[in-house]
């Protein structure tokens, strides 16, 4: 009797066991992104003259190989490790979700005659445009441009 209650279990436990589905444990590589998106900076150009007063145009190509972000432009007196109280522009503009591919053709960027009171100093200027991806990768590119 004990052997066929023992036999009785053992089958239990065997059909148990057979009838469970194997569980894919294992954890899919995930590759981190490290790719920077690219800028390609149509206009304006580096050396190009913006008149006091004017808007400048700005366009620009952006892309990316998993998703864009945001761009900022930045534009500041081209005076290395000087401060200076200097007309400055900073901006950042959102893409929205799912872009790897964003055209940018603007001219919401106004080069004012004044500044703090005072007229703003012409000559060269350093523009520097930077796009960051959904990962977090950044490129950055910057000309000059003259004020007049």
């Amino acid at each position: 009797m004990k052997i066929s209650h023992l036999g009785i279990y053992l089958l239990f436990i065997f059909l148990q066991v057979s009838a469970c589905k194997k569980v894919n444990t294992t954890i899919p590589d995930v590759v981190p992104d490290s790719t920077k998106p690219v800028i390609s900076l149509i206009d304006p150009t580096n050396n190009k003259v913006i008149l006091l007063g004017t808007s400048l145009a700005l366009e620009l190509d952006l892309s990316d190989n998993k998703e864009l972000k945001s761009y900022k432009v930045e534009i500041h007196k081209s005076l290395k490790n000087v401060d200076t109280s200097d007309w400055t522009y900073v901006n950042t503009w959102t893409i929205a979700p799912g872009k790897t591919i964003f055209k940018v053709k603007h001219s919401e960027i106004l080069i004012p005659f004044t500044f703090t009171s005072k007229n703003v100093t012409t000559g060269n200027y350093e523009m520097v445009v930077t796009c960051t991806d959904t990962s977090g990768n950044e490129a950055t590119t910057n000309i000059i441009i003259v004020l007049n």
